[in-house]
């Protein structure tokens, strides 16, 4: 993995949990599991901070059509490794039609205005953006992060929900206590149609 640059694509299994066992570099125009979107160093150094830490900084520094990660284990940070990599997967699309890939979001990166489609392959982990003057699912009403801190629970999230959404909201993408425990402080409010 030391050897992937930005923009390069990859035929490999990817794991849930775990590390990859087989990665090839091939040429972008064919068959991809994973497309390498962007990657960025962290400036730590002492123990290694674990998964958490590296999924909380990928959501500030990885690009919106990232929904993989590469990150240092134990021992490749003990062994001076600091790059965190952000992929594009394919999720089994034909990868030499990237219209349909490079309209794929996470969620969490979603802007007031916006309109999107759920993408049922992704298994929830990203929506499809789409021009709001033809056909939408759902259009982002508007968007407010939450403070820091531990998870509020769901009652205080629906009451700033009730407070901060926008009248035409019937739909909404919150934090739950998983995605909080990894930085997520997004909310979305969303008309679906």
């Amino acid at each position: 993995m030391f050897e992937v640059r930005d923009g390069d694509c990859l035929k490999m299994s990817l794991p849930e949990i775990g590390e990859v066992e087989n990665t090839t570099i091939v040429d972008c125009n064919g068959s991809w599991d994973g497309r390498v979107i962007n990657s960025f160093v962290i400036e730590a150094n002492g123990i290694y901070p674990g998964n958490a830490f590296f999924e909380q900084q990928a959501i500030d520094k990885c690009d919106r059509h990232s929904s993989y990660l590469f990150m240092p284990t134990e021992e490749s940070w003990s062994s001076k490794d600091r790059t965190v990599t952000c992929l594009q997967e394919s999720y089994g699309l034909e990868t030499t039609q990237l219209d349909k890939l490079d309209r794929m979001v996470d969620p969490i990166t979603l802007m007031e205005g916006e309109c999107f489609n759920d993408v049922p392959i992704s298994q929830g982990t990203m929506v499809e953006l789409v021009n709001c003057l033809g056909n939408w699912d759902f259009r982002v009403v508007n968007t407010f992060k939450l403070a820091d801190g531990p998870f509020p629970g769901g009652t205080y999230i629906d009451r700033q929900v009730d407070n901060r959404c926008q009248r035409e909201t019937n739909y909404i993408f919150a934090p739950v206590v998983e995605t909080w425990a990894v930085g997520d402080r997004f909310v979305a409010c969303i008309q679906e149609r």
